[in-house]
């Protein structure tokens, strides 16, 4: 039997996360009769290690605790760990892609400019828009995959967050027409979180 300090040591992982892990019911261990510290066998330390493992895999908590006790078998949580992964690579791949399409605004004046897609000139128009949102994590990564499956260039992105939980992200984009611009927006607001979208007068 270990005590915690010997947990932590055989499987790497804080003692605050061994505690952690107990609390959500991932791990049971026997306490000492004499002082009531927590005392470790050798399943519990196996237990461990496989949380460790299935974590670096981003296998959230509830997956693992089903999958230790045997609620599905590791070949189905393999496939839905997978299967999300490949998702959120995709998602990071339009961010990434995104990224290339945001400029510094060009020096010339006028708001109407020449933009390119595909190898192909049109003309579009300059126009600013407003999200404000419920700030949480990947709420860019969302936003510019939308954008970026619309075809939207963007000259330039300001994003921050308040101290009240909300993000405030200010936008410069190019639309070919009005109908595109509205399209754009209507899928913004139905981004989880986002709460409005509007185009500033001016």
């Amino acid at each position: 039997m270990k005590n915690i300090k010997e947990a932590e040591e055989l499987t790497g992982i804080s003692r605050q996360n061994i505690r952690y892990y107990e609390k959500m019911g991932l791990l049971n261990p026997k306490r000492d009769a004499g002082n009531g510290y927590r005392k470790y066998d050798e399943e519990d330390i196996g237990r461990l290690k496989a949380i460790l493992l299935f974590r670096k895999l981003d296998m959230p908590l509830e997956e693992i605790h089903k999958l230790l006790d045997h609620e599905i078998d590791l070949q189905q949580a393999l496939d839905t760990q997978k299967a999300y992964l490949q998702k959120e690579q995709q998602k990071l791949e339009a961010a990434l892609a995104f990224c290339d399409t945001i400029q510094r605004p060009p020096e010339e004046a006028g708001r109407w400019i020449k933009v390119s897609w595909g190898g192909k000139t049109r003309e579009s128009y300059r126009t600013n828009l407003q999200v404000v949102s419920k700030d949480r994590p990947n709420l860019l990564v969302d936003i510019s995959t939308i954008l970026s499956a619309a075809k939207v260039h963007v000259s330039s992105l300001n994003a921050r967050s308040t101290a009240d939980g909300f993000a405030l992200i200010s936008l410069a984009v190019d639309v070919s027409d009005s109908q595109q611009l509205q399209a754009v927006m209507r899928r913004l607001e139905q981004i989880s979180g986002v709460m409005r979208v509007t185009r500033p007068a001016g």
